[in-house]
């Protein structure tokens, strides 16, 4: 897999993770920040921190061999941000109703 597919990929999971949240702050905004939907909603986005994982293996395996280890760097850093900020949301949201 090169680099550029790799990015493509990536491009589209941030897509992808920019719905989920859309629809997220959709049903916090009313007020079923609990319930079916909700629950729903915090499975698809488990499943696509599981796919960010994965492409994330991809990406170290792929920087070792070419050498982009500050690309890398700057990719998990994202990747963690996002997750320590969605998990928040989550917990504030299930935490507090």
């Amino acid at each position: 897999m090169t680099a550029i597919d790799l990015d493509r990929e990536l491009t589209g999971l941030r897509a992808e993770h920019a719905d989920l949240l859309a629809k997220y702050d959709y049903l916090r905004r009313l007020g079923h920040a609990a319930g079916p939907e909700f629950d729903e909603l915090l499975g698809e986005c488990e499943e696509l921190w599981l796919e960010y994982d994965d492409l994330y293996l991809k990406i170290r395996t792929n920087s070792i061999v070419e050498g982009e280890h500050d690309a890398l760097g700057a990719l998990e850093v994202a990747h963690l941000t996002k997750l320590r900020s969605f998990r928040a949301h989550a917990s504030d949201s299930s935490g507090s109703g």
